[in-house]
Parts: structure tokens; C-alpha cells; sequence
């Protein structure tokens, strides 16, 4: 089964007002109708915007979404399929930074890689840097 990745926008009035008990208790009921459905439906998360929420979910298609919907009362009021995701993991590593890795202390290239050390690039500075 191939799962797909949706945005549902769903209109409830006040949402933006509701307080964190409500908004445990909407996730609950959610929660319960998915466990019911099977896992031909996952929640992934909700973003409350204003008089909505925008919810990504994992699906096998629109009917399940529509069902969930049904039963929870929560309303789905537009499904939109994602064809695909652009973000900082689209771009390439900088020049910069490639090969490096995040360590404790800042960025350092892996076991084996040559050194490189800014009074190497800027030897003016060399006095300067430790």
C-alpha cells in the first residue's frame, strides 16, 4: 500500500481561542476514529492558523481523509495530495561546509580529511588566532 502525503484545511470557527485542554481532547477524539480506520491513515501533525487548522496527514487517498472526517466531526473542508517538498534538505551544502560535520565545539571535518585552518586561507591573521 502506497502511502500519500496530504494537507487537509479544516474550518472550526474559535480554534485559534480554543484552550490546551481542548485541543488535547480534539486529538483524542481524532486519535481514537484513526486507530479505528487502521493504518491506512496517519496524523503527522496540525498547525492552528486563525479560524482553521492545516493538518498533514499520511494516507492511501481522499476517501479515507473524507471518512476520518465523518467520523471524528472534524470538517475537511479542502484535501490537497503534496506532489512534492522544497526546503533547506533541497539545497546544496555550501562549499563551506561540505564534508564537515556538527560536533561538540563547532563544525569539524571527519577522521582522515586534511585540516583547514583560517590562518591558512588569511596568513595576515596568524598572530591573531589560536
Amino acid at each position: 500500500m502506497t502511502m500519500k502525503k496530504y494537507i487537509i484545511e479544516r474550518a472550526l470557527p474559535g480554534i485559534e481561542n480554543s484552550s490546551p485542554d481542548e485541543l488535547r481532547e480534539a486529538a483524542r477524539t481524532s486519535n481514537a476514529v484513526l486507530e479505528e480506520l487502521g493504518p491506512e491513515i496517519q496524523w503527522v501533525e496540525s498547525y492552528v492558523v486563525n479560524d482553521m487548522t492545516l493538518c498533514v496527514y499520511m494516507a492511501r487517498d481522499e476517501d479515507i481523509i473524507r471518512e476520518h472526517a465523518e467520523k471524528s466531526g472534524f470538517p475537511a473542508t479542502k484535501i490537497t495530495e503534496v506532489k512534492t517538498m522544497i526546503g533547506r534538505h533541497n539545497l546544496p551544502v555550501p562549499p563551506h561546509r561540505a564534508g564537515r560535520q556538527r560536533q561538540k565545539g563547532g563544525w569539524q571535518y571527519p577522521r582522515g580529511w586534511p585540516a583547514y585552518r583560517s590562518r591558512d586561507r588569511w596568513p595576515y591573521l596568524d598572530g591573531h588566532l589560536q
